[in-house]
């Protein structure tokens, strides 16, 4: 993929600005751009979108336009041959309506099978300026669907049928184009009567039961894990999901990864107690761990199989429940049991750099913004915190919210985050417009399950596929987020019992699962199948 500098800085660009109108001079804009922001235009901010998310919702749109360019194409294919038997005239127009039709729709799906990494700049420029206008999406669909629309002349098709076998087809050049829109209108309101009667003399519905067409699609695949007999409740893919990390009790298993296939290269055995947390970093193949203790162990790769442990920190003193880090991996966050949270960073050694102790119950579940400048948390007595990035880099909280006692919660875009309370299948959704504080603004009936026991498998949005992968009780529930923002259950995988663990990769290409029975399960995303419910 083409490297995107800014304008003023000629500095590597981390993030756009989608804004209709933009508050940065060619949209993309490098961390020193964001800072220069006149505070008149801050609240501008919550329309940038980091590069990650920006093409997966340009992937998200090129699918959803393909198909239904795909599928306008297939219905004038269609078309085409409930005419063949119509005499030569008439199918001498269909063949310069489809050529005419045809060409033009090629040149638009054209443009959406383009893959991000062979987009040219110029390319990338115009994806920024479609998806700054929130009526692009709105106008192209409404074009789409004018295709088959454009004409409503329905009364006069007979008398224009039996006019055409006599009129000749020699047209003066520069009228040409105007009759074959005409005639476009015309026949395609005819294919449309024509196929609708067909429908209602064959009696057919078109109705699938029990079947939900679905764009993709997490299936079994086989693999060889079954035949590793181990407990585990933590995992953590490498960022090539290569490397697959597993804590089992108090020793952490690390496995070679070839799509579902795995093999053990080492068994760590630093810790004394049952490994609660993993964290694998994405700019290298170092990890952290951390146990029901409190004691956070950091790993670094010696060799090609081969990891020790470079630091050990007894800063938290009961059960670590979640580790993450910033995107340039250069601070770690963690909570615990002990109701805190800790802020770290790497002076030669990772040291404690804030400490906030505001929540009063266990603190299950951290997310990070897509601007690295927000952080959610929540605990067992039912509070969200909201704390934001200041100018000096220190963390401050800035609203409380009461809440259903819960144990997860991510972050779904800048602005807007998910939370799924304990014993409640509704999930909640919040937002904060225009830099005010959070509110909620709708729920999502989950409909299966019915109580939640379970931190050790947290609510994941994969930013690339707009998918978030949420376990509730004894389903994992697969929602994907649309272009409007909304978010949709696709389908549901149900188990045994409410017991899972798992972890999805960071790119959303597989499942990892694991339940009481001691059973593990691998699943690959596949695109574009009906899933049976």
């Amino acid at each position: 993929m083409n490297q995107l500098f800014c304008e003023p800085h000629l500095k590597k660009c981390f993030m756009v600005d989608l804004n209709k109108v933009s508050a940065i001079k060619g949209r993309f804009v490098c961390p020193q751009c964001v800072e220069e922001i006149p505070k008149s235009n801050r609240d501008m901010i919550d329309q940038f979108k980091c590069l990650d998310s920006f093409f997966g919702q340009w992937e998200v749109i090129s699918k959803e336009n393909r198909t239904l360019i795909l599928y306008n194409m297939e219905q004038i294919f269609n078309y085409s041959k409930i005419f063949q038997n119509f005499n030569d005239k008439i199918l001498n127009i269909i063949q310069e309506l489809t050529q005419y039709s045809l060409h033009d729709l090629q040149k638009q799906l054209n443009f959406f099978e383009v893959k991000p990494e062979r987009l040219s700049i110029e390319q990338i420029y115009e994806i920024a300026e479609n998806l700054s206008n929130q009526e692009y999406l709105y106008t192209f669909r409404k074009q789409q669907e004018k295709r088959l629309k454009e004409s409503q002349k329905k009364m006069k098709l007979k008398r224009f049928i039996n006019q055409q076998v006599d009129i000749k087809m020699k047209v003066i050049p520069q009228k040409k184009r105007f009759q074959l829109k005409w005639i476009i209108g015309i026949l395609l309101s005819l294919c449309i009567m024509m196929i609708n009667q067909l429908k209602e003399q064959d009696n057919k519905k078109n109705i699938i039961e029990n079947k939900k067409e679905v764009n993709f699609s997490y299936e079994i695949i086989e693999s060889n894990i079954k035949e590793q007999n181990i407990k585990c409740s933590v995992f953590a893919f490498n960022q090539q999901n290569s490397i697959i990390i597993a804590g089992c009790e108090d020793t952490i298993k690390i496995f070679e990864f070839d799509n579902g296939n795995i093999n053990c290269l080492q068994t760590l055995n630093g810790h004394n107690n049952n490994v609660s947390a993993l964290y694998f970093m994405k700019n290298s193949n170092e990890f952290i761990s951390g146990d029901i203790f409190g004691s956070m162990f950091f790993w670094k790769q010696v060799q090609y199989n081969k990891w020790q442990m470079q630091q050990q920190a007894k800063e938290h003193t009961h059960i670590i429940n979640q580790i993450i880090m910033n995107s340039q991996e250069d601070l770690i966050i963690s909570c615990s049991h002990d109701k805190s949270i800790i802020f770290w960073n790497f002076e030669k050694v990772w040291k404690i750099k804030k400490i906030i102790n505001e929540h009063k119950s266990w603190v299950l579940s951290l997310s990070l913004n897509e601007n690295q400048n927000q952080l959610i948390s929540c605990d067992n007595d039912g509070t969200i915190l909201v704390m934001n990035k200041q100018p000096n880099n220190d963390w401050k909280v800035i609203q409380n919210i009461r809440v259903k006692p819960g144990y997860k919660l991510t972050f779904i875009d800048i602005n807007q985050f998910v939370y799924q309370p304990n014993n409640d299948q509704f999930m909640e959704v919040y937002k904060s417009n225009n830099g005010e504080g959070y509110k909620q603004i709708k729920i999502i009936d989950l409909k299966y399950g019915r109580t939640e026991n379970m931190w050790y498998f947290p609510s994941v949005f994969i930013m690339k596929k707009q998918i978030l992968i949420n376990k509730y009780d004894n389903y994992i529930h697969i929602i994907k987020k649309n272009m409007a923002g909304d978010l949709q259950i696709e389908y549901s995988i149900q188990f045994k019992n409410n017991l899972i663990y798992g972890v999805v990769s960071n790119d959303g290409e597989y499942l990892i699962t694991w339940d009481e029975q001691n059973q593990f399960k691998i699943r690959k995303y596949f695109p574009s199948v009906a899933h049976q419910q």
